[in-house]
């Protein structure tokens, strides 16, 4: 927290001198939100940054990330869209946007975004894990069951990876697969 003071005071004093007031009041909004856990001062913050330059697109990105962490997933999903457009060679955008779309359960366009990663970073295994997320938001287990696999093998699997692919494989009727998984899962150290 005593970081979080000197960071908020040396961004008052830039902002005093009317120095790069988007950078200052995006800093502030960070330090609201990620230390302090006031979203909503994140919120606003981030959108007085936007006020003072709308290209900025990492003033969308801190506002989507407050967003969704008040639930707002709608106006988190386009204000993630407004930092794809604006950053469009950047995966952040799109990774903040498939979470809020997720939560929303707006599989097909969280499976849309997960596909623009894919193309940006082949091999990413965590958007192969929210590929599959979305396959299975949309029933398409098996075509989940692949994405889980091969984010698995990529990885060197992690727990929430083993706890999906196990679901769609008891969707599938498959509950050896399912039994591995969820033993595999309750092996890490951080679930069990």
């Amino acid at each position: 927290a005593g970081r979080g003071r000197e960071a908020l005071a040396q961004a008052d004093i830039a902002i005093s001198f009317g120095y790069a007031q988007e950078l200052s009041h995006v800093l502030k909004a960070l330090v609201y939100g990620r230390i302090y856990s006031d979203y909503r001062r994140q919120k606003t913050l981030a959108s007085k940054a936007l006020s003072y330059d709308p290209t900025y697109d990492e003033g969308y990105l801190v506002r989507a990330e407050a967003e969704y962490m008040l639930g707002e997933y709608p106006a988190c999903i386009k204000d993630a869209a407004a930092n794809s457009s604006l950053a469009p060679a950047g995966p952040d955008g799109y990774q903040s946007g498939i979470l809020c779309m997720e939560a929303a359960g707006d599989y097909a366009g969280s499976e849309k975004s997960c596909h623009k990663i894919l193309a940006l970073k082949p091999g990413d295994h965590a958007a192969l894990w929210h590929l599959g997320r979305a396959y299975a938001g949309q029933g398409r287990h098996r075509e989940a069951i692949a994405r889980f696999t091969e984010a698995i093998r990529l990885s060197g699997g992690r727990p929430s990876y083993f706890i999906d692919r196990a679901q769609s494989c008891e969707a599938e009727g498959d509950f050896s697969c399912c039994a591995w998984d969820y033993d595999m899962a309750a092996a890490w150290d951080e679930i069990g």
